[in-house]
C-alpha cells in the first residue's frame, strides 16, 4: 500500500480526527476535574468501526466515522451523568448487565494447568458411569385407546395379542387405534421413554428386555397415560462400559470445563469475602 492510498483509508481518518479531538479536549480540560475528561483510546475507536462495519456489512466512511465518534461521546457523557445522579441503583437490568460483565472478566482471567495422564485416568475412574453409553432398546406397540374400545378394551387387547402371536406377518402398524406419538421407537434410553410415556412404562419396558433374548419378541401388554399398549420389543443393547482411551478427549474436555468452572467459583467466593453483608432487621 503507497503512502498515498494508506492516507485515504476511512480509519485513518477517524484515528487522526480522534487525536485531534483528544488533544483539543486535553488542552481545553486542564485545570478541570477528572471525571470531566473522557479519554478516547484508539483501541474503541476501532471497537465501533467493527461494530458498524458487521452490522451494516461494509466500511464507515468519514461521515459514519464523525458519527460514530459523536455518539461516543454523547453516550460516555450520559452515562457519567446518569451515574452521579444514581440512576443505575435499583434497575435490575443495569445491574444484571454489569453483574455478567463481572462474571465474563472472572472467568476470562481464569488459566488452568494441562493435567497429567495420570490426573485424567484418576478423574475418569471415579467418574466412569458418566462416559458409559447407556441400554437402549428400540420396541414397537399396538395402541388401545380407552375411550374407544370402553368396556371392551381389555377383551379387544387379548384379541389382537393372540392373533398377532398366531400370525407373525401381520403387521402391527396397522392394528390398534390411531396414536399421536409414533408407534416404532429406535435405539432409545430409558429417559427417553420416561419422557414421552412416564417412568413407570419405561421401567417396566426395561425390566422385561434380556439381552439373551431373541428379538424381535412380543412381551405382552402394559399401560400408559395415554391408555393401553401391546408391546413388541425389537433390540435390546445394555450399558456398554467405556474405556479411557477411547473417550480421552472427552474426558478432558469434561475435566477442563468442571475445573473451570470450579475456580471462577472460587474466585468468586474470594470476591464476596471482601464484603460484609448485613440484614436490615436483624440483631448486631
Amino acid at each position: 500500500m503507497t503512502q498515498k492510498s494508506w492516507f485515504k483509508e476511512p480509519f485513518i481518518h477517524f484515528v487522526l480526527l480522534g487525536i485531534i479531538l483528544f488533544i483539543g479536549h486535553s488542552l481545553w480540560s486542564r485545570g478541570q476535574s477528572d471525571d470531566t475528561t473522557i479519554l478516547i483510546e484508539t483501541a474503541e475507536m476501532e471497537r465501533q468501526a467493527l461494530i458498524f462495519a458487521g452490522e451494516n456489512r461494509r466500511e464507515p466512511s468519514d461521515a459514519d466515522l464523525n458519527a460514530l465518534f459523536y455518539a461516543f461521546v454523547e453516550e460516555e457523557v450520559l452515562v457519567r451523568e446518569g451515574l452521579k445522579r444514581g440512576l443505575d441503583q435499583g434497575d435490575t437490568i443495569i445491574r444484571r448487565r454489569l453483574a455478567q460483565k463481572m462474571r465474563f472478566i472472572i472467568e476470562d482471567v481464569t488459566t488452568l494447568p494441562d493435567p497429567g495422564e495420570a490426573e485424567l485416568k484418576a478423574w475418569f475412574t471415579s467418574r466412569k458411569s458418566e462416559f458409559s453409553t447407556p441400554e437402549t432398546l428400540s420396541f414397537t406397540h399396538i395402541y388401545l385407546s380407552p375411550e374407544r374400545r370402553g368396556d371392551g378394551l381389555m377383551d379387544d387387547t387379548k384379541t389382537i395379542l393372540a392373533e398377532i402371536k398366531a400370525n407373525p406377518n401381520l403387521d402391527p402398524l396397522t392394528l390398534g387405534d390411531p396414536f399421536m406419538l409414533q408407534k416404532q421407537f429406535k435405539d432409545v434410553t430409558r429417559s427417553n421413554i420416561s419422557g414421552l410415556f412416564g417412568a413407570d412404562f419405561a421401567n417396566g419396558l426395561f425390566d422385561q428386555a434380556d439381552k439373551n433374548t431373541a428379538y424381535p419378541d412380543w412381551r405382552g401388554q402394559t399401560s400408559s397415560p395415554f391408555g393401553v399398549h401391546i408391546i413388541r420389543i425389537d433390540s435390546f443393547t445394555p450399558t456398554q462400559t467405556a474405556e479411557f482411551e477411547d473417550v480421552k478427549d472427552r474426558v478432558k474436555a469434561n475435566w477442563t470445563d468442571l475445573k473451570t468452572r470450579e475456580v471462577n467459583q472460587a474466585a468468586l467466593k474470594d470476591l464476596i469475602k471482601k464484603y460484609e453483608v448485613k440484614i436490615e432487621g436483624e440483631d448486631e
